[in-house]
């Protein structure tokens, strides 16, 4: 996670200072049929004109990335890999979009594509779309592939890009039912939401075995110190 982090700010870092990263070489240039495959946009859900980004832009990311990953796998392992990566990211972009359509989130937040930001106020919630997410593993698929096994840099990459897609849902799922965009569990915020209601404060958690041990043996310890 730390190592997509780094990736993902210096693709910020790139793209505020004009730069724009791109392969050396194209092994392999994904077949009609496949980019056929990936779903338009406008069949997933309308955005503002500011935050739509064409289906053109993902299909050029798509084949960026098919031709990088290409280096580093067979042709039709290739394929595969990035078609699940299209996949990942267009399940990210229903769960944004679905955000986006509440035009109460518009008054409270700014997206960027990147981070929700709240209006007037500080701090952030990160969440990546398909777009943002497509652009930053493309300039990092070394770090995932160079002196890794196959098999490790895949499950790697796959497990880094599905927590975008965690993340992305349940924010959505925690705005749809509790009116917040913080990754915190449902049945946490609903906990918390019933003490404050209540006036007052939660249990605190039981101690662990370890724990216990550690006190009763200061407790043993003061007793044989008491004159």
């Amino acid at each position: 996670m730390v190592v997509l982090r780094m990736c993902l700010a210096l693709a910020m870092l790139a793209n505020l200072m004009g730069q724009h990263v791109t392969p050396e070489r194209y092994v392999t240039r994904p077949s009609r049929s496949f980019l056929k495959r990936i779903p338009d946009e406008t069949k997933i859900t309308k955005r503002s004109s500011e935050m739509r980004t064409s289906s053109a832009f993902h299909k050029a990311e798509v084949e960026l990335i098919q031709s990088k990953l290409a280096e580093f796998l067979l042709p039709h392992e290739a394929r595969e890999l990035t078609m699940q990566v299209c996949n990942l990211a267009m399940d990210v972009d229903i769960d944004i979009d679905r955000i986006l359509q509440d035009p109460l989130v518009g008054r409270l937040y700014e997206y960027d594509g990147q981070f929700f930001t709240p209006r007037g106020a500080g701090g952030f919630h990160t969440a990546f779309d398909g777009l943002h997410i497509l652009k930053s593993l493309r300039n990092c698929i070394d770090t995932f592939f160079k002196a890794r096994s196959k098999r490790s840099a895949i499950r790697w990459l796959l497990d880094e890009l599905n927590m975008h897609r965690w993340v992305a849902r349940r924010r959505r799922t925690n705005w749809e039912e509790c009116g917040t965009l913080g990754l915190m569990p449902k049945e946490t915020i609903q906990e918390i939401m019933d003490a404050q209601g209540q006036g007052g404060r939660l249990p605190p958690p039981p101690l662990s075995a370890e724990e216990q041990a550690f006190f009763k043996s200061f407790e043993e310890e003061l007793a044989r110190t008491d004159p």
